[in-house]
Parts: structure tokens; C-alpha cells; sequence
């Protein structure tokens, strides 16, 4: 089983890992002033240098979405994912739970998994990992996976919006 595909796909050609990790940014240009839709690997910023102004968030959370990734939980783990407002405590965890960390401070040691998304905090290193340290975490059969935050700028910002959908997956 190709990463939760089972049957479905014969076939599953490996490149190897992703470059960017996250999806493409999507921007809605049908309206008079542009909106983002879905940060993705193709940071906000960029965007908004070539436009010459800001570039507001369109609704994260539609009913009847416009673009992929707008539904309230997405990119989401079997295993529930509970998303902190800090980076762990040293002595937080369990044995039951995993832990995905944006650097992989020192301290970890009452989680019973451990995933690192970047040890020198590279958010391009981040959102690279993402998935894969997630997939890891999940087939660990875990009862929760805690997640760090990461800088909601640049990249981070596509990375925080996984997250927080995966996590709003586990409070429904």
C-alpha cells in the first residue's frame, strides 16, 4: 500500500522526495482585487512582490469550497492531531502520543515518537517533510499527535494551515 492508496492505483512510479512538500499555492485572480485561496509552496510574499500589493486571505473554511483544501478539516492523519500553541515542554507527552516537532528540541523523551520537520529551522526543509513525518507518526498507531507551530510566514504559512486542518479534523 502506496501511502494509503491501497488497490486503487496499480501502479506507483517513486521520484523520490518532494522538493516542496506542500501543494501549490492557490490564487484567485477572477475578482478585482486577488485573493489567496490556499497558501502553498509558492510563499504569499513572492506572490505579493510580483502583484506590487498585499494579498488577503480569501475564506480558509468554505461550505462549498472554491479550491481544494478550503473544506474545515483536510490533510488530515487517521491518528487525531492536536495542534499546540507552543513548542512542547520538556517534561509534556506521553508514551501514547507522538510528537511532530518543528526543530526537535532537547526534551522530547516522554513522547513515544518523535518526528522532526527541520533541526535547523528551515521552513523550506519543513514543508518538505511534512506529510512524510506525518505518515510516519500516524503508522505508529499512536493515540494522538501533537504538533508544534511553526513561523506562520513564508512556507510556514502553508504548513500552519495543514495543521490547523488536521487538528480541526480531531475536534469534529
Amino acid at each position: 500500500m502506496v501511502l494509503g492508496l491501497g488497490a486503487a492505483v496499480p501502479l506507483v512510479l517513486d521520484g523520490g522526495p518532494c522538493s516542496v512538500g506542500v501543494e501549490s499555492t492557490i490564487v484567485d485572480l477572477s475578482v478585482p482585487e486577488a485573493v489567496l485561496l490556499r497558501p502553498g509552496g509558492l510563499p504569499r510574499e513572492v506572490i505579493e512582490e510580483v502583484l506590487g500589493c498585499k494579498l488577503p486571505s480569501g475564506a480558509a473554511v468554505l461550505e462549498r469550497p472554491l479550491a481544494p483544501g478550503q473544506l474545515a478539516s483536510h490533510y488530515a492523519p487517521g491518528t487525531p492531531l492536536r495542534l499546540l500553541a507552543k513548542p512542547a515542554a520538556v517534561d509534556s507527552g506521553s508514551e501514547g502520543a507522538g510528537l511532530l516537532s518543528f526543530t526537535g528540541a532537547p526534551g522530547h523523551h516522554h513522547y513515544g515518537a518523535v518526528e522532526v520537520l527541520s533541526p535547523d529551522g528551515s521552513l523550506a526543509e519543513a514543508a518538505a517533510r511534512l506529510f512524510d513525518c506525518l505518515h510516519r507518526l500516524d503508522g505508529r498507531r499512536l493515540e494522538r499527535i501533537d504538533a508544534e507551530p511553526v513561523p506562520a510566514q513564508g512556507l510556514g504559512l502553508a504548513i500552519m494551515d495543514r495543521l490547523q486542518k488536521a487538528a480541526a479534523k480531531a475536534a469534529s
